[in-house]
């Protein structure tokens, strides 16, 4: 399912409104945007998407009725800021948070370029385990190919399957699989060293992308954060019914994350819209182009 929740911009829930979640959700996104408008305005909202719920097609939408956002973006995104990520001028919102405010050619839009410290270790120790398992197949492989003779085709074979469990590593692998003295097959392979060079440097990097102006890094980078602690509230309320039936009754959750303010403390306040798709009856996983 899909769950469009209005908060204000320090993050206090106001209302919210549940979508069917059975198609791509960035079919969904003019109708979840018109219907949300008409229950509680349009005046002075942010968007606030994922990037599995945003297009070009889409985005172009939102900016043609005037509609501002700020969105996650594809992780091939950052080739665009290739320079940036390894010469930029990076600021410290925080400790083990650095970001640079890339603003597009055109001046409509502003790139957030993000790196974090906690995701850059995730990243990096996710990555030599799947170069350590890669590795240790062409081992397996190439001693097979000693002991007896083995099909070309074969070995291929063996080989894609080996770079296809291990996604995360392949491209930094070049293998190539020959014909032997033998007839047999021989398998090479080495290193490809300006994609691992790409790799060490880009860990723990996203870009963030808005059209808001008038905000800073730290404002952006916070606003969408925000899509975290939803999915944390959402998570608890698909595995207890009791604690979806307090958080929306105006309790808090117990958890200080599901906190539905006071109607007057907040009214006057800007307020944000968020949304994220759940996988139906699945515990979601916070957004990948915000995590730290």
């Amino acid at each position: 399912m899909l769950i469009g929740l209005v908060v204000s911009r320090d993050g206090y829930p106001l209302g919210y409104e549940v979508f069917a979640g059975n198609r791509h959700d960035s079919t969904t996104l003019q109708e979840i945007v018109r219907r949300m408008e008409a229950l509680y305005g349009r005046q002075g909202r942010i968007w606030v998407l994922d990037r599995g719920m945003i297009s070009e097609a889409s985005l172009s939408w939102l900016r043609g009725r005037g509609s501002r956002y700020i969105v996650g973006t594809p992780r091939s995104r950052l080739k665009q800021f290739a320079q940036a990520v390894r010469q930029g001028d990076w600021e410290a919102l925080r400790e083990g948070l650095e970001v640079q405010r890339c603003p597009d050619q055109g001046g409509i839009e502003t790139f957030i370029l993000c790196r974090s410290a906690d995701r850059a270790s995730k990243e990096q120790a996710m990555r030599e385990r799947f170069v350590a398992r890669i590795v240790a197949g062409l081992q397996k492989i190439r001693a097979a190919c000693r002991r007896r003779r083995c099909a070309v085709g074969a070995i291929e074979r063996r080989v894609g399957r080996l770079l296809g469990q291990n996604p995360r590593a392949a491209r930094l692998f070049r293998v190539q699989v020959e014909v032997g003295p033998d007839g047999g097959a021989r398998v090479r392979w080495s290193r490809r060293r300006a994609v691992g060079a790409w790799a060490q440097a880009s860990q723990g990097c996203y870009v963030l992308r808005s059209n808001v102006a008038d905000w800073d890094a730290d404002e952006l980078w916070r606003a969408y954060m925000h899509l975290t602690d939803a999915e944390i509230c959402q998570a608890d309320c698909t595995s207890s019914n009791s604690c979806c039936r307090r958080s929306c009754s105006g309790y808090d959750s117990g958890d200080g994350v599901a906190r539905i303010g006071p109607l007057g403390r907040t009214t006057q306040q800007e307020s944000t819209w968020r949304i994220r798709m759940s996988d139906n009856a699945r515990t979601p996983t916070p957004p990948r182009a915000g995590r730290r």
